[in-house]
């Protein structure tokens, strides 16, 4: 057995001594990486990407080393590296699409201080196994979203990982950790609140885990530890998801009734409001212009 299979969050060895770096500067030119790279080893060759027609950077680029070695070293000493005062992300080229798309491996974080970047992410997950891709999610200025994701070479890590940090505080809030669901999969996830302040973790466990296998469930908890009044549970199969809304929405416990709903992303949530504000304000339009006889 290596020393590499040993430590199960070695740096993953890049095919072909080829990596991919993003988080680029708009400004940074192959110029430029070809000089911080080169400083690991000798180099095959540096194109940043750009789009066909205006020929501005799409924020990536491909660096090739002659030796892979070089470019394992490249991947260690540079991930994170400052170009331009702007942290680049160096991760292993995985330009097969079927690989990249698989779903092998992946995880979801949500509720992550805005104070996590994608150094912390990596550095908080890297314990699990080896990370293929971690990245924070941004909007237009550069602004944490609050979650992020994180692609592991295998799905044993990715439940380790999901095991362990799920619940746990990072940066001062309770964070969520699931396996990443492709769209078509995202049923199995379930958001339940009016929870009172008795229910744990393990009680949804164990109510929810009557009806089928449970990935995970998870109390929201504030900064004291106290619980936030609701949670997510996510089942390994969606019909197993689609019976607990059915038979477990208005479940009676203690002095309260849950209310069990398919988990919606936020953007899901203000649209539906939206919709609701605006069909409340043609109704309200529509009695302003009544005539009265």
């Amino acid at each position: 057995m290596t020393e590499e299979s040993n430590n199960p969050g070695a740096t993953p060895h890049p095919l072909n001594g080829s990596l991919w770096v993003g988080d680029l500067d708009p400004e940074v030119s192959e110029q430029q990486l070809y000089e911080v790279f080169t400083q690991i080893g000798q180099l095959k060759s540096v194109r940043v990407c750009r789009d066909a027609l205006t020929r501005r950077s799409l924020g990536y680029a491909y660096v090739n080393y002659l030796a892979t070695a070089d470019a394992v070293k490249g991947l260690e000493d540079l991930n994170h590296h400052e170009i331009n005062g702007k942290a680049i992300r160096v991760m292993p080229s995985e330009r097969a699409p079927s690989n990249r798309r698989s779903g092998v491996g992946n995880i979801f974080i949500k509720n992550l201080s805005a104070e996590v970047d994608n150094k912390a992410l990596y550095d908080t997950f890297c314990q699990f196994g080896k990370i293929l891709s971690s990245k924070i999610a941004t909007g237009p200025g550069g602004e944490s979203k609050g979650h992020g994701f994180v692609q592991y070479d295998d799905d044993a890590s990715a439940q380790a990982a999901v095991d362990t940090v799920n619940g746990k505080e990072l940066v001062g809030q309770q964070v969520y950790v699931g396996l990443f669901k492709h769209r078509e999969d995202r049923d199995t996830n379930l958001y339940v609140k009016n929870l009172d302040k008795s229910v744990t973790d393990d009680t949804l466990q164990q109510v929810f885990g009557e009806i089928g296998t449970l990935s995970s469930a998870t109390v929201m908890k504030d900064e004291e530890g106290k619980s936030k009044g609701f949670g997510f549970v996510n089942y390994e199969k969606s019909e197993d998801a689609h019976s607990a809304v059915e038979k477990l929405n208005g479940h009676k416990h203690e002095e309260t009734e849950w209310e069990v709903t398919k988990a919606r992303k936020k953007t899901e949530q203000e649209a539906e409001l939206k919709a609701k504000f605006e069909k409340v304000r043609r109704v309200m339009l529509d009695n302003a212009n009544m005539w009265v006889v």
